[in-house]
């Protein structure tokens, strides 16, 4: 029997575990393109599971069982769930002989005093046990659902107070990673597990803090469809992941995760967040400083505020320029997440356009050169841009008010344009969005909701930093057809003043 008992000695049983992998690899590339060659390879692939399943339970040496599980692990992420479904019961059977503590290798030490070292070797083993149930849950998604129910108990009691903190670390880490790629199923399980994870957060251990940080945000996102569920936990999940953002949190990784956590938390359910105090607290620990693989959910969670508008993420515009650009610096971020962050900017500079330009002034030339390189380009040439708003100004002038029913599609290019480098976009851009009032005053219900828009627009324009007299001319004009269209609709004590540049609002004044 080739791995039975002390036969082999550990090393090189271990060695023999090393290479199995690669001998099934081998065997693959070997017999592709035969005729028998998939039963070979079969072949291969049975008396290695079958030797790998016997370690798990029958093998007396820790270290040897955890490899094996390690392998196993390996394996079903590199060759996947349809290959290894005949064996699924057996290793199932074999996980649960684990976590119930009664193999053969768990029962060496059960008469003696455990030392150290056997200790030691404990933790490597059960953070190897754990790690089969995310790689079954990755090869299954929802379908290992009914497979986790049998392994959840004995999981669960390496939870217990009783237990050593590096337990509970494995546990809740297993379970965070279960929820990532189980999805919904993992909601049944809410009123047992959420307890110890929001207990975890205030673990004197950072890895532990970290661990229930990202499990709390997969436990929301992945049980969305059970939202009310997790809702009555939202409250509490919020207060123990508070401290995890302060100074009094020592380690960024931990940071990071309690972002990534926050994060998911608003993606699945932004109402149920106070944003007006959450997002000052969570934009302040930003850009992420160790844990990159929460990019994605942290910066999509941003951009996602952004990109519709959220009135609570707009009042915090320098943070976010400031944000965007160390983002955009940064040589670890994948150009996917830069690729989110330009097209935020983007949308940014859309809303406020001129009024960005303190902000962006303030950044360093590099900053803002990075920046400027992940911003969405237009796929035409600004004087494409010239010729349209030009023309769309007279057929607006001659045709009058028929134009109205092109509103939706002719206005958000207009004000944007109002913020063009080029002098004729924003002037012929002024005189456009005067003539689109004028003659489409029929219509006014299709204007009305574009004016507060338009006078932002137009408002810096009227200012120093407009060095261009045509263009100021022509959002006088605009304005003054404004009011004559519907003068009830624009607040005159304000933009009486206007051109002396006095008293008019600037949202990011």
């Amino acid at each position: 029997m080739l791995f039975a008992g002390n036969i082999m000695s550990v090393s090189h049983r271990l060695n023999f575990l090393y290479i199995r992998p690669y001998i099934l690899t081998a065997a693959q590339a070997v017999f592709q393109g035969q005729n028998e060659g998939p039963t070979k390879a079969r072949e291969i692939l049975d008396t290695v599971m079958n030797i790998y399943i016997k370690t798990m339970t029958e093998d007396d040496d820790k270290e040897v069982v955890a490899q094996d599980c390690m392998s196993i692990a390996d394996i079903i992420k590199d060759i996947g769930y349809i290959v290894v479904e005949p064996y699924m019961p057996r290793l199932v059977e074999a996980t649960l002989v684990l976590l119930r503590e009664e193999s053969a290798c768990q029962q060496k030490e059960s008469d003696g005093e455990i030392d150290d070292d056997d200790a030691e070797h404990d933790d490597v083993l059960m953070d190897a046990v754990s790690d089969l149930l995310p790689a079954f849950a990755n090869s299954m998604g929802i379908h290992f659902a009914p497979i986790f129910e049998k392994l959840f108990g004995p999981l669960i009691k390496f939870a217990k107070a009783s237990r050593p903190p590096q337990d509970r670390t494995m546990v809740v880490a297993c379970l965070a990673e279960v929820a990532q790629h189980m999805g919904p199923p993992i909601a049944g399980y809410i009123d047992a597990v959420m307890p110890l994870v929001l207990k975890e957060l205030a673990s004197p251990v950072a890895t532990n803090r970290r661990n229930a940080a990202f499990c709390i945000g997969e436990l929301c996102k992945n049980g969305e469809r059970f939202l009310y569920n997790y809702a009555r936990y939202y409250g509490d999940a919020l207060h123990g992941l508070y401290p995890l953002f302060g100074e009094s949190e020592p380690d960024d990784a931990v940071r990071d995760n309690a972002a990534g956590a926050v994060a998911r938390m608003i993606m699945v359910h932004p109402e149920s967040i106070p944003l007006h105090q959450v997002l000052p607290v969570f934009l302040k620990v930003l850009p992420l400083k160790e844990d990159h693989e929460e990019s994605m959910a942290v910066y999509s969670c941003v951009c996602n505020l952004v990109l519709s508008s959220n009135p609570q993420i707009l009042s915090l515009v320098p943070d976010l320029v400031n944000l965007f650009a160390q983002v955009a610096v940064s040589p670890v971020e994948t150009s996917e997440v830069k690729a989110h962050i330009g097209r935020a900017f983007s949308h940014l500079i859309s809303i406020y356009g001129h009024q960005m330009q303190p902000i962006l002034s303030s950044l360093s030339p590099t900053h803002a050169n990075a920046l400027a390189a992940i911003a969405p380009k237009s796929s035409r040439p600004p004087q494409d841009r010239t010729m349209v708003v030009a023309c769309l100004a007279e057929v607006a002038q001659h045709m009058g008010p028929p134009i109205a029913g092109y509103i939706d599609a002719v206005m958000p290019l207009v004000l944007k344009e109002l913020a063009s480098p080029v002098a004729t976009n924003r002037r012929n851009a002024a005189f456009c969005i005067g003539e689109l009032c004028k003659n489409g005053e029929r219509f006014l219900y299709n204007y009305a909701r574009y004016y507060g828009d338009a006078l932002h627009g137009l408002y810096p324009l009227f200012g120093e930093s407009e060095p261009d007299d045509a263009v100021r001319d022509n959002a006088a004009g605009a304005v003054a057809r404004m009011i004559m269209v519907h003068p009830e609709s624009i607040p005159l004590h304000q933009v009486y003043h206007l051109v002396t540049f006095n008293s008019y609002p600037v949202l990011m004044a």
